[in-house]
């Protein structure tokens, strides 16, 4: 099995992927002691007629002539091993993958009591992954796509949250001398055209109102980041057109 070995510990748990060795898409979480063992298991029971959406595609992958492939994502304590299952399989699920795994794991506890979830918790805060299971992580997001309901989810979930210090000059350093490429910045461009200040009057972002003149003025940001005005009109409708123009001119 790959030359896979694991010593089974007494109070360690691993906390395994099954990977379709077609897509390389992870499609099982679970916990065990012995990886090993546990393929084999999962190996008899869908040649056994096991009725699962798991043993379904484990067939799938046998009458294709390959074998699951089995993959350790971390290695916790025996205590912590329902939680971090229930963990790992609630991250990769937002992540887009297609688990085939029937409940959220944790033995299959779907309703834990307020008590539990607070144990669970306390558990997790101050807990970091080895530098081997952070890979891991972003290995298997590379290249997903989330669903419009997760998407809406870690929307709702962000809203109102601040980060910290720390956290601001982290994101900070890791943009320093950062260089977009002429795609991404048509992309941030069209994004800011989209996106209204408070104090905006026309209702467009780029076009307001020449106190002096009175007239309707429009600019955009170029490739570099220098801003371009485009002229002076009398209504708001030809400097939006105008500066419609522009943005294609430049961007395409």
């Amino acid at each position: 099995m790959n030359g896979l070995s694991v010593c089974v510990l007494f109070d360690v748990m691993f906390v395994y992927a099954l990977k379709d060795p077609r897509s390389q898409n992870i499609r099982y979480v679970g916990i065990t002691k012995d990886v090993e063992k546990r393929l084999k298991q999962h190996l008899y029971y869908a040649k056994c007629g096991q009725r699962s959406h798991k043993a379904s595609w484990i067939r799938e992958v046998l009458a294709a002539g390959s074998i699951p492939q089995i993959e350790i994502l971390d290695t916790v304590d025996h205590d912590e091993a329902a939680f971090w299952e229930i963990e790992w399989i609630r991250l990769l699920g937002a992540l887009g993958s297609h688990l085939t795994n029937q409940t959220r794991g944790g033995d299959g506890l779907v309703d834990l009591s307020p008590e539990a979830k607070a144990r669970q918790d306390s558990k997790r805060w101050g807990r970091k992954h080895s530098a081997e299971a952070c890979e891991k992580i972003r290995k298997a997001r590379t290249g997903s796509t989330q669903s419009e309901q997760a998407r809406l989810k870690i929307s709702q979930a962000n809203r109102g949250r601040k980060d910290s210090m720390e956290t601001r000059a982290k994101k900070s350093l890791a943009k320093k001398g950062a260089k977009f490429s002429v795609e991404h910045r048509k992309k941030l461009s069209v994004s800011r055209l989209n996106r209204l200040s408070a104090r905006n009057t026309s209702g467009f972002v780029g076009v307001s109102i020449n106190p002096r003149s009175h007239k309707w003025q429009a600019v955009i940001t170029v490739p570099g980041g220098r801003r371009l005005n485009c002229g002076e009109y009398h209504s708001v409708e030809d400097a939006v057109l105008v500066q419609r123009l522009s943005m294609f001119k430049h961007y395409g």
